[in-house]
């Protein structure tokens, strides 16, 4: 195929992100004073939502956390909880009461970006957010 066929289009998930990052690193203060991201602490970022996870999966997931959030205590581990309540329960009844655990409402996306791109480690079983946490480090450079 002649190189003057070849069209570079990109990934319009990572072109997505990329946008957003960029505009909300210039909206940093905004978001830092509305999460108040725990004295500076390190972030580790939790999503657990899948439906192929409701069930002992999900229960493995959360004591999981449970296991991490008591043996690092001095990190804070940040968990926008989906509101189905099959997620709700046992997310809540697992890890509600752990300190450095902040089971928060689901973020809009602009947040939710802001924070992946303030977190030290995302946990996650989402494919999308497999697919651009990535893509965040390569931002840095």
């Amino acid at each position: 195929m002649s190189p003057a066929r070849i069209r570079i289009t990109g990934n319009t998930v990572v072109d997505a992100l990329q946008a957003t990052v960029s505009r909300e690193r210039s909206r940093h203060g905004f978001w830092a004073s509305r999460f108040a991201l725990r004295d500076g602490r390190r972030v580790v970022l939790v999503t657990a939502h899948r439906r192929e996870n409701f069930g002992p999966g999900l229960d493995r997931i959360c004591t999981a956390i449970a296991q991490l959030a008591s043996r690092f205590q001095d990190v804070a581990f940040v968990y926008p909880v989906h509101l189905n309540p099959r997620v709700q329960e046992p997310v809540r009844n697992t890890l509600s009461d752990f300190s450095n655990v902040h089971l928060w409402d689901p973020l809009p996306y602009p947040a939710f970006v802001w924070l992946m791109d303030r977190c030290h480690l995302i946990l996650s079983d989402s494919g999308g957010i497999q697919e651009e946490a990535p893509s965040l480090a390569s931002l840095w450079f």
